[in-house]
């Protein structure tokens, strides 16, 4: 009777083991949960939020004037708690299940807002190629012009979500496009602000020149564009 009842006893605790891991909620948080872009599934004041390898957060606000506004910087996760988007607030009270995500944000202006986000799923194919350009860069030449000499710090991110930003972090401009390659090459890529890019003339289309774990050149409207990664 008694091995019977223990029997029983662990497979109920084993099941609840399985029950749990398959629907996670914790307010700790890993880097590998939050990496990639994530869309609010509520009518929030925000619309998306993105974390991306190299430690840069790109996250989209909306505006009445139809407008999104487009805030830019660097992120930390604190304690496994707390995750600092530098300059701009905080996150907290993570819970997470598949691919739905629920926190809090606080800005630093003290105002207080819950969300609850969906993962968007990655719209670039996985190669060797697209791995190496999806990540944060930071521009130091523009036509063989230094840019740290001019007292300009402008950042380049493209990730797995088919997202591209462009940050001029001295004047704080922000400007977001979807992107995705021209075709099978990989040598071209075009952008736009709608969500599918169509590679429809030279404006939106970027010519990549050099592509390698340390340094990116690609050309734009005839100007060629020098960079290296921002490294964690």
């Amino acid at each position: 009777m008694y091995t019977k009842y223990c029997v029983m006893k662990f497979a109920s605790i084993f099941l609840l083991l399985i029950f749990n891991s398959c629907n996670y909620s914790s307010s700790k948080i890993r880097s590998k949960d939050v990496m990639g872009k994530w869309e609010t599934i509520r009518d929030d004041d925000i619309q998306s939020i993105e974390f991306n390898e190299s430690i840069s957060f790109v996250l989209v606000e909306k505006n009445d004037n139809g407008v999104n506004k487009v805030n830019y910087g660097s992120f930390e996760i604190i304690d496994k708690t707390h995750i600092d988007l530098i300059g701009y607030g905080s996150l907290s009270n993570f819970s997470s299940a598949s691919n739905d995500l629920d926190f809090t944000l606080q800005k630093l202006t003290g105002e207080i807002l819950e969300f609850a986000s969906e993962r968007v799923l990655e719209n670039i194919s996985q190669t060797s190629t697209s791995e190496t350009l999806c990540q944060t860069w930071k521009i130091l030449t523009v036509e063989g012009i230094d840019l740290e000499d001019a007292n300009i710090i402008s950042h380049v991110v493209f990730s797995q979500a088919g997202t591209y930003v462009v940050a001029n972090i001295s004047d704080e401009d922000y400007l977001m496009h979807s992107w995705k390659w021209k075709n099978d090459s990989e040598e071209y890529l075009c952008y736009s602000p709608l969500n599918l890019p169509l590679c429809d003339g030279p404006e939106n289309e970027i010519k990549i020149l050099e592509l390698s774990e340390d340094s990116l050149a690609f050309s734009h409207m005839e100007k060629v564009f020098g960079m290296v990664p921002i490294v964690e």
